[in-house]
């Protein structure tokens, strides 16, 4: 269905359309992050309603942006993304709600206490400063390609997630299998040049189509596909790659018994 909708997009690009191709990268990115959440909490995922019904407000919250990215609406979600980001990174620290109660109680009538899980701590601190600048980056900017924009962010957070759950299983001893590294490594050495060739704008939906024309250039591989066909195919080879890590990442833990297994 990606592909198909991307397909309606590529076929004549508009603000409008753009939604087609990111509403289900958008859902590719979240199923990612809970994939990965599953993996140390399988009791407490999000149910299928509660996970759709949250889809359904990303693309909903994109539609206004869409349709008026004032500054008031700017406003109101820079707010709505900083609580968002406060509560998630809180609730991954604590990992539940009466942990959480708890350590705040604590802090009311004891003042502060030593940190308790300091590796966590630290990178999801790192995690916090990185949303806040994209979202100060996104109020300061407020560019009219909202949707990009959320998409950005969806995709920073889903590596970011990757990059803190691999970090903390090498600072608890757990290994990897050989395959699940090369497939890291393949997956970072196809990322980073899709990064660069998805910089490289070679048409623009924003302006006229004589205009969009003075972007084009010659293509670059045999003589047919230009940068943004080679974005395409290394985006889609890294998430290929991306798909296989989270299915292999935890495979040396299959014969532990799950209370034996570190949450985090």
């Amino acid at each position: 269905m990606e592909g198909v909708m991307s397909g309606c997009y590529h076929v004549c690009p508009t603000r409008l359309n753009f939604q087609f191709d990111t509403s289900f990268m958008y859902i590719i990115t979240c199923i990612s992050l809970l994939r990965i959440y599953q993996s140390r909490h399988p009791d407490s995922i999000s149910g299928a309603h509660k996970t759709v019904a949250f889809l359904a407000l990303i693309i909903f919250i994109v539609v206004i942006g869409v349709l008026n990215s004032s500054l008031v609406f700017w406003s109101l979600f820079f707010v709505l993304y900083i609580v968002g980001i406060v509560f998630i990174n809180s609730h991954l620290y604590f990992l539940t709600v009466s942990d959480m109660r708890r350590s705040l109680r604590k802090l009311v009538h004891h003042g502060p206490f030593p940190v308790r899980y300091p590796r966590r701590f630290v990178l999801l601190l790192l995690s916090t400063f990185l949303n806040l600048g994209l979202a100060v980056y996104g109020i300061s900017l407020q560019d009219n390609n909202f949707p990009a924009y959320v998409l950005n962010v969806l995709v920073a957070n889903m590596f970011v997630y990757l990059f803190y759950y691999v970090v903390l299983k090498l600072c608890y001893g757990e290994q990897f299998r050989p395959l699940t590294v090369v497939f890291l490594l393949v997956m970072i050495g196809l990322a980073l040049p899709a990064l660069f060739f998805y910089t490289s704008s070679v048409t623009s939906w924003r302006k006229s189509p004589a205009e969009s024309r003075q972007l084009n250039h010659d293509c670059l591989l045999w003589d047919f596909y230009d940068s943004h066909d080679i974005w395409h195919f290394l985006s889609a080879g890294a998430l290929f790659f991306y798909a296989l890590i989270l299915l292999t990442i935890d495979d040396k833990l299959s014969s532990q018994p799950r209370s034996q297994i570190m949450s985090w």
